[in-house]
C-alpha cells in the first residue's frame, strides 16, 4: 500500500507546500476519496485487516499535514482533519471526520506492527503506528522539509494537533483518546508530564490558525487541548 501511494504522497507534499490556497479543494478531495476505500463488507471479516484499508488515507493525511505545517499553512490542516469524513458500517453510523476516523492507535494493531519483518528480531516500539508513519512518510516530504530534526518536530506537532481535533470530535467515550504517538515520549516531556500538548495549548487565541477546526470557539479548543494534555500525563508511556 505504501508503494502504491508513493506518487500521490509526493504530489500532496509538493502541492500543499507550494499552494497559496487556490487548490485546497483538490487536496481535501484526495483524502476523502482514499477514505472511501474502506467500504461496506458483507459476511465475515477480520476487523484488524479491514482497518488497514484506511492506511493509504492515513498516510496521505500525515504527509499533507506535515507539508501544511512546514509551509505554515495550518488553516488547511484544520480542514484536512475535519472536512473529509467516513461513515462506519456498524454501531453509530454518523460520519466521522478524518482526525477521528483515521486515528492511528485504532487503525494499526501495535503487536502486528512490532512483529513486521522489517524490524528484524526484538523490536518493541512503544508507539509502533507513530513510528511506521514517520518512516513511511519521510521520503515524500524530504524535498520540502529536508532537515530530519525539523521533520520530527513537524510530526510531533501534527500528532498533537490531530489529537486535539480527535478528542473534540469523538462521540464514543471508549474512543476518547488522542493520537498517542512518539510526540509524548520522555524526550519531549518534562518531569511534571508537560510536553508538546501543553506547549501548543498556549498558542490558542482568537487568531489561531487551527481554530476553525473547533467552530472558531476558543473555549472549545482549549478544552480539547486540556483533555489531550491530561490524557498524556495520565497514560503516557503506558498506553
Amino acid at each position: 500500500m505504501r508503494a502504491e501511494s508513493d506518487t500521490l504522497l509526493h504530489l500532496l507534499a509538493t502541492g500543499i507546500f507550494h499552494d497559496d490556497g487556490a487548490h485546497d479543494r483538490i487536496w481535501l478531495s484526495a483524502i476523502e476519496r482514499l477514505m472511501t476505500a474502506r467500504s461496506r463488507i458483507d459476511g465475515n471479516f477480520n476487523e484488524y485487516l479491514d482497518s488497514y484499508r484506511h492506511y493509504p488515507a492515513l498516510l496521505a493525511l500525515w504527509v499533507a499535514g506535515v507539508a501544511a505545517i512546514a509551509a505554515e499553512r495550518e488553516g488547511i490542516l484544520a480542514e484536512l482533519l475535519t472536512k473529509p469524513t467516513w461513515r462506519p458500517q456498524f454501531n453509530d453510523r454518523t460520519p466521522r471526520c478524518a482526525a477521528d476516523a483515521l486515528r492511528p492507535i485504532w487503525l494499526l494493531e501495535p503487536t502486528w506492527l512490532n512483529q513486521m519483518p522489517r524490524w528484524g528480531e526484538g523490536a518493541r516500539w512503544i508507539y509502533p503506528a507513530s513510528h511506521v508513519l514517520r518512516l513511511d512518510a519521510r521520503d515524500a516530504v524530504n524535498r520540502v522539509l529536508p532537515d530530519d530534526a525539523a521533520y520530527a518536530e513537524a510530526c510531533d506537532r501534527l500528532e498533537c494537533l490531530a489529537s486535539y481535533v480527535a478528542v473534540d470530535a469523538v462521540r464514543e467515550p471508549s474512543r476518547n483518546a488522542p493520537w498517542m504517538g512518539e510526540f509524548v515520549l520522555d524526550d519531549r516531556t518534562d518531569r511534571a508530564g508537560n510536553g508538546v500538548a501543553t506547549r501548543i495549548a498556549g498558542e490558542i487565541t482568537p487568531d489561531w490558525a487551527m481554530l476553525a477546526a473547533f467552530g472558531n470557539d476558543v473555549a472549545r479548543a482549549t478544552k480539547a487541548a486540556d483533555d489531550t494534555a491530561e490524557f498524556v500525563r495520565e497514560h503516557g508511556r503506558r498506553w
